[in-house]
Parts: structure tokens; sequence; C-alpha cells
């Protein structure tokens, strides 16, 4: 069976994921504890050991919003190595044992919004957008969707109500979507409530 790797993998998001993936493929979903994607030998020794994988989804996230003169180094810096870092490091080391594995990274609407306070996370996932396609550029699989507010932990950083939010469940069947070939390499996938589009 094909084998699928997860980062985050006690989020809301990597669980349904999972659940969507289970009956195809042999499914490896970490929590940080074993799989720290901010520590490269943690994460060539965790591949080394499990892969090769066929599809890597980076869903590992970390979100500590404050005002520029009010934040905290280490958690901005944090940010970017989790969001960004993160995504370099488990792509890279994935694809260098399967230079045909999918990528699919978990963006965010905020990635196309300066919003205040989010200063760390906005960059993070503008650069996971642009990380995407600059590897779908080079030759490989990746994909990127950028969901808006989603019923997880981090959903109380959001002002909205319950009605404007998706499922966890509605970014898996995206993943469906990727994977049943609707969409091309290098595709950002917007969604949030009402809307999807591809950038």
């Amino acid at each position: 069976m094909k084998r699928a790797l997860i980062t985050g993998g006690s989020g809301d998001i990597a669980i349904a994921i999972s659940k969507k993936l289970a009956s195809a493929f042999d499914v490896y979903r970490p929590n940080k504890e074993i799989l720290d994607v901010t520590n490269l030998n943690n994460v060539r020794d965790y591949i080394n050991l499990h892969g090769p994988f066929d599809l890597i989804i980076n869903s590992a996230g970390s979100i500590h919003p404050k005002r520029l003169l009010e934040s905290n180094e280490e958690k901005w810096v944090k940010d970017l190595m989790v969001n960004l870092i993160g995504v370099y490091y488990v792509s890279k080391k994935g694809l260098e044992q399967n230079q045909s594995a999918i990528i699919i990274n978990i963006a965010s609407t905020a990635a196309y919004s300066a919003y205040k306070d989010w200063g760390s996370y906005c960059c993070s996932k503008a650069g996971v957008v642009t990380f995407t396609k600059s590897m779908a550029n080079d030759g490989f699989s990746s994909y990127a969707i950028a969901p808006g507010a989603v019923q997880t932990k981090f959903r109380n950083y959001f002002d909205l109500p319950n009605d404007n939010t998706l499922n966890p469940e509605d970014v898996g069947i995206v993943i469906g979507e990727i994977l049943g070939g609707l969409y091309k390499p290098g595709d950002i996938i917007f969604y949030r409530k009402g809307e999807k589009k591809i950038l």
C-alpha cells in the first residue's frame, strides 16, 4: 500500500485528512513530539525510518498573534520555523527518497491578507504559497490549499460566526480532489466558506 505522511498529526485537520486517506494509504500521522518539523535531523531520521512516502501533507502549524512591538522574538521565529522552514525540511527530505511524491501544503487565506497582529503567520503562509509554486516549477507535484477559518483550535483567532467557518473534513475533500486529478501542480486552492478558486 502507498504511504502518506501528515505532519502536525494531533491537529484537527490532520486527523480529518487521515480518515479521508485511510482506505488508500498507509497513513503516518506523527505528533510534534515524534516529528518536530523544525529539527532537520529529526525530520531526516523519521523519513529514513518510515519512508519513502508517496504523499506528503505539510499540515503542522503555529501562530502567536501580537502587535509587532509586543511580539516575542522566539515565538515569531518559531512560527516561521514551523509554518515555512518545516515545510522545506519535510518536502526536501521526502523528495530525496521519492521524487514522484505528491506534496500538499496547508497554507491559509492569511497568505493573501496582512491581518493585524498576524505578521509571522501571514508572511510564513505567503512563503508556503510561493514555495509550492517554486517546487512545481522545478518539476515536482506540489499543491497548496489555502483555507479560511476552520473549526480547529486556531478558530479562536478568527472573529467570525461559526456558520462562516469550514470544517476540517472540508479540507480533506479538497485533498481528495487533488489526488483525483482536478488540479495541476502549482495550483493554490483558495478556499473559504462559500468560495473556492485556483490562484
